[in-house]
């Protein structure tokens, strides 16, 4: 099993960062191209902050985008908004270049969110104080006499998230499916506007929007993204093709298809070349997924360390109650 791209979703993080270390013949000013997959966050982008020789050379490069998309795709660095290509200047020899998670232009969205789920909780706090938390349906708790200022903040909170919703769409160019919980939550808040005095019946679903927007908080700060490769080039150089054409996407998967009958999923690795070498058969009942971490995780830690080779397998967990009562 290759591993030929970096990042995906375990690089999502705020402060995670990937560094690259490059020689380059001559000192000059180079132009950036990554081949790249951002298909996580539908409709919006990541962002990363790049730095050369561990200093962001100029101040755009604190927020570079990286747009949705299912297929890989491959451009030089640019500005987003006029389509201008970054150049970076890079000594002649060795040089890092280094790809960091950054929250960009959504560290301000998020401020703002934060403080509107902190007034949501306490508008929440107030409402229950006088209803309880299951409050009668049917019963006027006369809130708008009660809280005179009820309305007046549920309407600044609306309105302070329709704001933040319009930002997300102008940033992304287009509706934003990130924004449905914000939206839905904003659909309760006007209906509380235009008939106060049922407020009680929508408080369960007020809370747990309330619940579903701190959640949101925690997953807008998740920036995904999987780098294939990059290039650095010069003036009047051409870009390759991010995808293969349709033979070599056939080929691909005719070769695909004749290997998964030739390759033995449960083949030992021998990861301690000595004859006299202790080998264990372990049996594991997870996901293909979690068996391949997990043997790549015993060959590079458990047999160097002990000199015993493991014979990991996967097995039905079915089989394994049965074999255990037979001693097998």
């Amino acid at each position: 099993i290759v591993l030929n791209t970096i990042g995906g979703y375990a690089w999502r993080f705020p402060g995670q960062k990937i560094v690259w270390e490059v020689n380059v013949p001559k000192a000059g000013l180079y132009k950036i191209a990554f081949k790249y997959k951002q298909s996580y966050n539908r409709g919006t982008f990541s962002t990363r902050k790049l730095a050369i020789n561990s200093s962001v050379p100029f101040a755009e490069a604190n927020e570079l985008r990286f747009d949705y998309n299912t297929d890989f795709s491959i451009s030089y660095l640019a500005d987003p908004t006029t389509g201008e290509e970054f150049y970076f200047y890079l000594n002649k020899g060795k040089n890092t270049i280094s790809l960091e998670v950054s929250l960009g232009v959504f560290g301000q969205l998020i401020s703002r969110v934060e403080d509107s789920l902190v007034n949501l909780n306490k508008i929440y706090q107030d409402i229950i104080v006088v209803t309880g938390v299951s409050p009668d349906k049917y019963r006027d708790y006369k809130l708008t006499v009660l809280i005179p200022d009820l309305r007046q903040r549920l309407i600044a909170e609306r309105d302070a998230l329709q704001s933040v919703v319009d930002d997300i769409n102008d940033i992304s160019g287009s509706f934003a499916s990130s924004t449905s919980i914000i939206n839905i939550l904003i659909t309760i808040l006007n209906k509380m506007i235009k008939k106060p005095n049922e407020i009680p019946r929508y408080l369960v679903d007020f809370k747990s929007n309330i619940s579903s927007l701190g959640d949101w908080i925690i997953s807008i700060q998740e920036q995904p993204l999987e780098i294939d490769y990059f290039i650095i080039a010069g003036d009047n150089s051409k870009l390759p093709k991010p995808e293969g054409n349709f033979i070599q996407k056939l080929a691909h998967s005719l070769r695909a298809f004749i290997g998964s009958f030739l390759v033995d999923f449960n083949q030992q690795s021998k990861t301690v070349e000595d004859e006299k070498a202790k080998t264990i058969e372990v049996w594991i009942s997870t996901g293909r997924d979690q068996y391949n971490i997990l043997s790549r995780m015993i060959n590079e830690s458990f047999c160097k360390k002990y000199d015993i080779n493991v014979d990991l397998k996967l097995v039905n967990p079915d089989a394994i109650f049965p074999a255990t009562l037979a001693g097998n």
